[in-house]
């Protein structure tokens, strides 16, 4: 089993989040072609390129492969995490804290490596982020150090599925003409076990007039 992970918005919009989505090559490889047989497409899956039917279809194709588990981290800017870090950070900082917090729930013995999307920084950027999440795994779950590697979206079928999930997650937050919709979908996957959505925490990073803000939140 393997982790993909690829990211939707950004610092400078409302939010920015990350999805994971824990499955095997081989099943991604298997989903994407019947997904791309289903839509009649040919060339890479993009969520931000699809329809609401066919958001529809997707997550319905998904929700029949229920060893295909997903995260989804939101650093939201109305969110007192998420406007301090925006604010206090450069974006890339924030993206590597999404990646590690998006893995943590579904890393576990056995997962050979994190593949997230390496489209959106520069290549000796990428590497040193690869680097920092690698070793943020394995400190925060005790479990040995995985590779985590960025790879080209267009071949790589696993962060295709993590890309379409996160613009459903994404358009769920926004004022999209379709964002109910695809909240409702985000939902049933949510009942279904297949999807957990949490917000951006930043524990290791907050500084100590934001944890006595957020402290009575939490009780």
């Amino acid at each position: 089993m393997q982790i993909f992970c690829d990211e939707s918005g950004g610092a400078d919009q409302e939010h920015f989040l990350v999805t994971a989505v824990r499955t095997d090559g081989e099943t991604a490889f298997r989903l994407v072609k019947k997904i791309k047989k289903i839509l009649n497409i040919r060339n890479e899956l993009k969520g931000n390129q699809l329809n609401i039917d066919q958001i529809r279809t997707v997550l319905s194709i998904m929700e029949k492969s229920p060893d295909t588990m997903a995260v989804s981290v939101i650093c939201g800017r109305s969110e007192p995490v998420g406007g301090w870090a925006l604010g206090a950070h450069a974006e890339y900082v924030i993206w590597g804290e999404l990646i590690v917090e998006s893995c943590l729930p579904l890393h576990e013995k056995g997962i050979r490596g994190v593949v997230p999307d390496g489209g959106r920084y520069k290549r000796t950027l990428i590497r040193s982020i690869e680097s920092d999440t690698a070793d943020a795994l394995a400190h925060r779950t005790g479990l040995p150090l995985v590779p985590v590697s960025c790879a080209d979206s267009a071949g790589t079928p696993g962060i295709q599925i993590a890309d379409i999930i996160s613009n459903a997650v994404y358009r769920s937050l926004g004022s999209f003409a379709d964002a109910m919709e695809c909240k409702q979908l985000i939902d049933q996957l949510q009942k279904a076990g297949q999807i957990q959505i949490r917000m951006l925490e930043m524990k290791d990073r907050q500084p100590e007039w934001l944890k006595a803000a957020i402290s009575p939140r939490s009780l």
